[in-house]
């Protein structure tokens, strides 16, 4: 099953000739959701393999521009090319009066559908209950209110074993409910253990996305041993006294978050346009958490 996140943009507040602002595409089984949307979006798009008309729903973590300043762009490219299907934008309440004007000030209306959806950033919550993928919210410490996203496969059902089926003449009607974990249980109310009959189901994949925040061991309590965890790492360790100034991390904040909630792998973004050169990043977080992976635009990863 395919899980894949695309980065689009793994900069911070300022874009560099090489580093856009934040956005990531996230392919779940050809579902296409973006988390942020930082100006130039639409561009980076379509210099990737995504294309813009497949995304399904986008995800806003807080209102700073560099995180939705390209949704007014987006939104009216996907007008004038014709976009039929509904899109839902998941973001803070204020989000639809900033981005409403820009998107009306054109005076005509969308051929598609737009909806907002209100996060809060409070508790964990599920936001999205998709057959394919579930998406929850978690809040995170900025300087505005601000939220991370959890995008997690649904839980597969268990594998059958047709050839030890076969052998207990199980009929074909009772192979879903095996599926889900049932033990079989014939006419005459002989029962055959539902382990004898499955494999385990194959572990659901997940990936955690959080930016902008400082350091919050509280994160723990949201995400529990994701298979990628993109955390934000505007800074190194010397400017740590920055880092706390402005409600963000550093390297090595990342790397000890990465550390508790179990993560099997960490992508480091959102760097600051102060240093010329991220291999730093990666240094001083394999201090602390050895896989460890930097972002840089148009990367995809396999999750």
């Amino acid at each position: 099953m395919k899980f894949e996140v695309t980065v689009l943009g793994s900069g911070s507040a300022v874009p560099t000739r090489t580093r856009n602002p934040t956005a990531h595409v996230i392919n779940i089984q050809e579902c296409y959701l973006l988390a942020d949307c930082g100006e130039g979006t639409q561009l980076q798009l379509k210099n990737s393999s995504v294309k813009l008309q497949r995304i399904e729903s986008i995800f806003i973590t807080h209102m700073h521009g560099d995180h939705f300043y390209g949704l007014p762009g987006l939104i009216s490219t996907l007008h004038l090319l014709g976009r039929k299907q509904p899109l839902t934008i998941y973001g803070p309440s204020s989000l639809p009066e900033v981005i409403m004007p820009m998107v009306d000030i054109a005076r005509s209306s969308l051929r598609y559908p737009l909806h907002f959806v209100s996060t809060q950033n409070k508790e964990l919550q599920k936001i999205v209950d998709h057959k394919k993928y579930e998406v929850y919210s978690f809040p995170l410490i900025h300087k505005v209110p601000t939220t991370g996203f959890l995008f997690k496969e649904k839980e597969k059902m268990k594998t059958y074993k047709s050839n030890i089926g076969q052998s207990y003449n199980i009929p074909t009607y009772w192979i879903p409910r095996i599926k889900t974990g049932e033990d079989y249980v014939d006419e005459k109310g002989n029962v055959v253990a539902n382990h004898l009959l499955t494999k385990p189901a194959p572990k659901a994949k997940s990936y955690a996305f959080c930016t902008d925040t400082a350091y919050n061991p509280k994160l723990a309590e949201y995400i529990q041993e994701p298979d990628l965890l993109y955390h934000e790492s505007s800074f190194l360790e010397d400017s740590a006294s920055r880092a706390k100034e402005t409600l963000h991390s550093t390297a090595s904040d990342a790397a000890k978050i990465a550390e508790l909630v179990g993560a099997k792998k960490l992508l480091l973004g959102h760097f600051s346009a102060r240093y010329r050169s991220a291999e730093a990043f990666q240094t001083e977080a394999e201090q602390i958490f050895k896989n460890v992976q930097l972002a840089k635009d148009g990367l995809q990863i396999k999750v």
